[in-house]
């Protein structure tokens, strides 16, 4: 639910043409916005966008019958249900969610980066319910549209929302940020994703800083001290607050990590040094980079109000993340390591270096990595020579690019077509002394590969 909005104010934030059939008021008033008619409850308004295939102006009449009191459309129809004719439903969709946000009182956390980010919303959201209700991304809703449908969902019980902004090229995270207005702002890291519309790591870099611009003069930035690509980008802003964190221990860090113990699949244990002191973690995500984001989460709330306590209770309750090194019983006891939500170079390292961790035979199941650009072949063939540098004992690739990793790690690679074809080389080696690491982008669909094996 957000915030009461009527037609008569919709017109003024959109501007546009009202259509009011027979009997409809202006002053009708709707407390919810969705984009796809399976979504609208009673109250709510359509926000017919068009798309490749089709147009969600033929939908108006479905959106009625579901529930809407009104539509947003480019096309006017002949429908009773009133509408507000744009030239553009999704620059409309925008305007609407940043009208809401104007009318909350919560704190807003920003975050952005090429890995990590949602394991730092999620988190942020476990620390922050124990001070109050607490509004955070849904899925994979951190686009030009899920943002902003996003932020239509803020209401007068919210007291803090965090809000993860993606991009895939410059200018992206500068809209949406204008759109979030945070009080606080992190880039998590940045690495080599995305290049196919960045162009370049630096472009990566530069498009990822585009979420200083959304600080105000009262605004605080998180800036990551270990990765050198976010200090060097980091736009300083007249009045923000930069306070610095450091998973590495550098004393420069306003927040940082010590003492860090990793317990392999189980999660990691580590000394939390803040401003207001010293406590200890034991985090159920495995591997250092999560350790990391949980710093990340841990500065970002402390400096929203969270006291120490409230971090560590929050950080100690959080569970497994599916598809995001989602640990699984395969097979005659053979665990899986299912981390198949996406992938990048650098979110493969840090998985592979769980991976090599383990005991006894260790089997790397990869399928392509997206948007590379120009750099694909090459960032393929560095994961292979880096598998086979930390001795993992056997590589399996599918899809065309796989190939290219198969091929740099040599012996006991097998390159595949199908998923057959892996579950064919997996079988005989399924027991209690196999641990199996399944990835790949989200186009690769490796979560194919998880079902079948468990199924």
């Amino acid at each position: 639910m957000m915030f009461a909005m009527s037609l008569s104010s919709l017109q003024e934030i959109c501007g546009g043409r009202l259509y009011l059939p027979a009997n409809a008021s202006a002053d009708l008033e709707f407390t919810s916005v969705a984009i796809d008619t399976r979504k609208l409850g009673l109250q709510s308004l359509f926000i017919a966008l068009p798309g490749a295939k089709v147009n969600g102006a033929e939908f108006i009449h479905a959106a009625k019958v579901a529930g809407a009191v009104a539509a947003v459309t480019e096309i006017q129809k002949d429908c009773t249900l009133p509408q507000l004719i744009v030239s553009d439903a999704a620059k409309a969709l925008a305007l609407i969610g940043k009208a809401n946000r104007t009318l909350s009182k919560a704190t807003v956390l920003a975050l952005t980066g090429s890995q990590g980010k949602t394991t730092v919303k999620e988190l942020c959201s476990s620390i922050l319910a124990h001070l109050g209700s607490t509004l955070a991304t849904e899925g994979n809703l951190n686009n030009h549209l899920g943002v902003p449908l996003m932020l239509t969902r803020l209401n007068s019980t919210h007291k803090y929302a965090v809000m993860e902004l993606g991009a895939n090229c410059q200018g992206e995270i500068a809209f949406l940020v204008a759109l979030v207005e945070p009080d606080l702002a992190l880039i998590n890291c940045v690495a080599s994703t995305h290049l196919e519309g960045f162009g370049s790591l630096r472009g990566v870099a530069d498009g990822k800083s585009e979420i200083w611009s959304g600080l105000d003069n009262q605004g605080i930035a998180i800036v990551n001290l270990d990765d050198d690509m976010v200090t060097n980008s980091y736009r300083a802003v007249e009045g923000v607050k930069r306070v610095n964190i450091s998973a590495n221990g550098s004393y420069q860090a306003d927040y940082r990590i010590n003492n860090l113990h990793l317990k392999g699949l189980a999660g990691s244990v580590f000394d939390l040094v803040t401003p207001e002191g010293q406590a200890t973690v034991s985090l159920t995500l495995s591997g250092e980079h999560n350790a990391a984001n949980a710093l990340a989460a841990a500065a970002l709330c402390m400096e929203a109000g969270a006291s120490l306590e409230q971090v560590v209770a929050g950080l100690s309750i959080v569970g497994q993340f599916s598809g995001r090194m989602e640990i699984l019983s395969g097979p005659h006891g053979a665990c899986i390591i299912n981390d198949t939500y996406n992938a990048s170079p650098a979110s493969f390292s840090a998985a592979l270096k769980v991976l090599q961790a383990q005991f006894g035979k260790r089997i790397l199941v990869v399928g392509d990595m997206a948007e590379l650009g120009g750099d694909a072949k090459k960032l393929h063939s560095a994961l292979g020579f880096e598998a086979r540098e930390l001795k993992i004992d056997q590589l399996i690739g599918i899809g065309p690019l796989s190939q290219y990793v198969c091929e740099a790690f040599g012996e006991n690679a097998h390159h595949v077509n199908s998923i057959e074809e892996i579950i064919a080389l997996l079988s005989p080696q399924f027991d209690s002394h196999t641990t199996l690491l399944i990835k790949g982008s989200r186009s690769a669909r490796m979560e194919r590969v998880v079902n079948a094996i468990r199924n």
